[in-house]
């Protein structure tokens, strides 16, 4: 998704009003009732044959969408000298594009899927729009927003397809165990002549630094300079790999 002039952006609605200190009760995450049950590798590959019909069932109901199923195989075990569970590593083609997702047995030794990649794709708009917020409360005039989405990024099982992305950012946050937090990464790339009339970045982005501290530790919001014409390219659809002129972490700045 692209912003590019905020004088021109349209992208957001009047109905978009709810800011994130509002959300200060309790977190719509909850802990999975199914509690990973760790299986010997002989007793999860005899529930194999159920792997691909859960998986593909779990994002028909979820999404409405088709998934197939292209690999998957046992991970899992003793890592760092700590017992890990076993649970299946499953990959899965969703139109053209494949994603990853990691399938569990619960106490009863029925499968489920407990976290998958995916889900960083859907809310893909929601969270560039979310940002797009407090740049536009900036001097900043040509900027172009990314939210990472790759098949390497999880998500919970139990998040919402339909959650806001400050119940999205807020809840994140909130999972107990850092380990499974997803990680939560924008980067706002501008043009160099754009980064040339800032004189103050932190002053600029006080808000965004200050309510990220308040919801979720575990997220970089990265403004990246490059040469003006390959932001032009960037912007257009040409190119989006370009030489970094300054990288600048918004949400570590003192």
């Amino acid at each position: 998704m692209k912003y590019l002039r905020k004088s021109l952006s349209k992208i957001l609605s009047a109905a978009i009003v709810v800011g994130l200190l509002v959300l200060t009760g309790c977190s719509i995450f909850k802990t999975d009732n199914n509690e990973p049950k760790k299986l010997s590798r002989p007793e999860l590959e005899k529930l194999e044959e159920e792997v691909d019909p859960l998986v593909e069932e779990y994002f028909n109901d979820k999404y409405g969408i088709k998934a197939v199923v292209t690999h998957k195989g046992i991970a899992g075990g003793v890592f760092l000298g700590k017992s890990e569970g076993l649970y299946y590593h499953v990959t899965v083609n969703i139109n053209e594009e494949e994603y990853f997702v990691d399938v569990y047995a619960n106490d009863n030794e029925e499968l489920y899927v407990k976290k998958e990649a995916y889900y960083s794709k859907v809310i893909k708009d929601r969270m560039e729009e979310w940002l797009n917020r407090y740049v536009k409360k900036t001097n900043i005039e040509e900027y172009y927003i990314s939210f990472l989405s790759c098949s390497t990024i999880y998500f919970p099982s139990e998040f919402d397809a339909d959650y806001t992305a400050e119940e999205i950012i807020k809840s994140a946050g909130e999972i107990e165990d850092k380990k499974e937090r997803p990680k939560i990464i924008f980067d706002l790339i501008i043009p160099q002549s754009e980064y040339e009339k800032i004189s103050d970045i932190e002053r600029e982005f006080s808000e965004l630094k200050s309510d990220v501290s308040l919801i979720n530790e575990n997220m970089e919001v990265c403004l990246n300079v490059c040469k003006d014409d390959d932001y032009s390219r960037i912007t257009s659809g040409q190119n989006i790999i370009y030489e970094r002129i300054e990288k600048i972490l918004i949400t570590d700045l003192n």
